[in-house]
């Protein structure tokens, strides 16, 4: 056993390792076991970036429809509890609504609210 190792390591020792990134060095690299390890590292590297990335946009749409569901929700106490709010309460809830309208549909919404109160407190 001894001989066979002794012999081995010689034979191993006498190789030549080729110069790094030389044409003989690529074509070592490309039959070896490291190929494969630095494809797996890049393979690693991509799906982290994409899992992140869509993370964030799930955290930003998740965000997204829980103002919008806080804003769907004030309005609609806004509409039930009008009638019963005093008319400077009223105008300053139609302002924080106008202002955290964020789409045109919202805004709409807090106009078409707003000229429903007015109509009513004007009595029409």
């Amino acid at each position: 056993m001894t001989v066979t190792l002794l012999l081995t390591t010689e034979a191993a020792a006498s190789e030549a390792i080729p110069a790094i990134f030389t044409n003989e060095w690529w074509s070592e690299f490309t039959r070896s076991p490291g190929l494969a390890g630095v494809l797996a590292v890049i393979a690693a590297f991509v799906a982290y970036r994409g899992a992140t990335s869509t993370a964030k946009l799930n955290a930003a749409a998740s965000r997204e429809g829980k103002r919008r569901d806080r804003w769907w929700a004030m309005y609609l106490w806004f509409l039930g509890e009008q009638r019963h709010v005093e008319q400077d309460r009223a105008t300053m809830m139609l302002e924080a609504l106008g202002n955290d309208a964020e789409t045109d549909f919202e805004k709409t919404l807090v106009a078409a609210a707003s000229d429903a109160y007015l109509k009513e407190d004007e009595g029409g």
